[in-house]
């Protein structure tokens, strides 16, 4: 492996390492809310404990199934919610993350994966089938899945508890609370992924200060992969809460949620605000 695929390994593990941290110190908030499945009258929660213990022992049942530090694992799923908990399951178990760019074809989403030297693959289970059929023409062999899917190990087998508590979204609407002082403000600089980790986009023009009291939405996964995985490293190292929603249900979920940021594939108009806080994800 190159030093400088080594380095952004090692400053990416050092972002979970940071994300981990926070959410031992963090209050009772909800750290990622998923609209996407249920909706907003039954929107799935995850408070920042349930985050940190989830991403912990599913990076503990990953190393049991044979993950070992310096293996990739490929990440092809369909909301925000699972892309995060998937992340840092992956780096909090030593491993390097090769997250799938969006695409219909199973032989393009095997060539990441074989360039990636993947031998792991989480999926969605509406994303299944062209995951295994993406699987079977690469060296991946394992497919775990958020959800019940023919051929997939479900993911919640890698967990203790559940991937979503139930509550009424005017319940789960506000940012978590708690946090340590210098844990309020997370940009990009602090995250050290270097130039070619991150879109250039958000080389070329300020990318906006996040703080806990910030509710960022969240479509799925869209345009460059890493630049995708890079933004929801930012809002989550911040502190903040990711609203997870279809992109057609972005503004809808800004207006329930009072989000103040927005993740979205490059060239979306989100209604009501300011380019300054529309992230582009390449």
């Amino acid at each position: 492996m190159e030093v400088a695929q080594q380095r952004a390994d090692a400053q990416q593990r050092a972002v979970t390492e940071h994300i981990l941290a926070l959410a031992d110190q963090a209050g009772y908030g909800a750290a990622l809310i998923d609209v996407a499945a249920r909706g907003h009258a039954e929107a799935g929660v995850i408070t920042w404990p349930q985050f940190a213990r989830m991403v912990r022992a599913a990076a503990g049942g990953l190393s049991r199934r044979g993950l070992q530090e310096g293996d990739t694992a490929g990440i092809f799923v369909g909301d925000a919610v699972s892309h995060a908990v998937a992340v840092h399951a992956v780096r909090a178990a030593g491993a390097t993350v090769t997250a799938v760019r969006p695409t219909r074809s199973a032989a393009d989403i095997a060539a990441q994966l074989k360039a990636g030297r993947a031998r792991l693959l989480i999926t969605s289970a509406e994303l299944a089938e062209l995951a295994i059929q993406a699987a079977e023409r690469s060296w991946v062999r394992q497919v775990f899945a958020f959800g019940e899917a023919e051929g997939t190990t479900p993911f919640d087998s890698l967990v203790q508890t559940p991937r979503h508590g139930q509550v009424h979204a005017d319940d789960a609407s506000g940012p978590s609370a708690g946090l340590a002082a210098e844990h309020q403000v997370f940009d990009l600089a602090d995250l050290e992924l270097g130039a070619d980790r991150v879109a250039p986009q958000l080389i070329r023009r300020p990318v906006p200060r996040l703080t806990w009291r910030d509710v960022v939405v969240a479509a799925p996964p869209c345009g460059d992969p890493e630049a995708y995985t890079s933004l929801l490293d930012l809002a989550l190292a911040a502190g903040t809460t990711v609203v997870a929603a279809p992109l057609a249900q972005v503004t809808a979920a800004l207006g329930v949620y009072k989000g103040t940021a927005a993740i979205v594939p490059r060239g979306t108009d989100v209604p009501g605000l300011p380019a300054g806080r529309i992230l582009a994800a390449g």
